[in-house]
């Protein structure tokens, strides 16, 4: 029944992503989607988001890329390094954005 609910659920994700990324390409604005927490031990609930099949699946379905959260892919079993070699492109590019964004605030500043 989880594994149902999780796959609904994920799909439910895929065409929310799909519409928020037509209208951020609409406003020519990027968009990252970051990776939850997989708090297996710690909650009630169930995640999405929060393994690399489904980051794959959702990726795979659009053009975004993943704004790795390390700590959140290290909780409840999490492989932040194995995450962080199969997404290195999408990784690499969004650093390259939050530097741009950096060097963007000290020149206002």
């Amino acid at each position: 029944m989880i594994v149902k609910a999780k796959k609904n659920a994920l799909n439910n994700y895929l065409c929310s992503v799909v519409e928020l990324e037509e209208y951020a390409n609409k406003m020519c604005v990027s968009l990252y989607l970051e990776n939850l927490s997989n708090y297996k031990h710690y909650s009630q609930f169930r995640y999405i988001f929060t393994h690399m099949e489904e980051f794959e699946f959702i990726l795979n379905a659009t053009a975004l890329h993943l704004f790795l959260d390390v700590g959140h892919a290290n909780i409840g079993d999490g492989e932040p390094c194995e995450i962080f070699k199969n997404f290195i492109n999408e990784l690499f590019e969004c650093l390259l954005v939050i530097i741009m964004g950096i060097k963007i605030s000290i020149l206002v500043f």
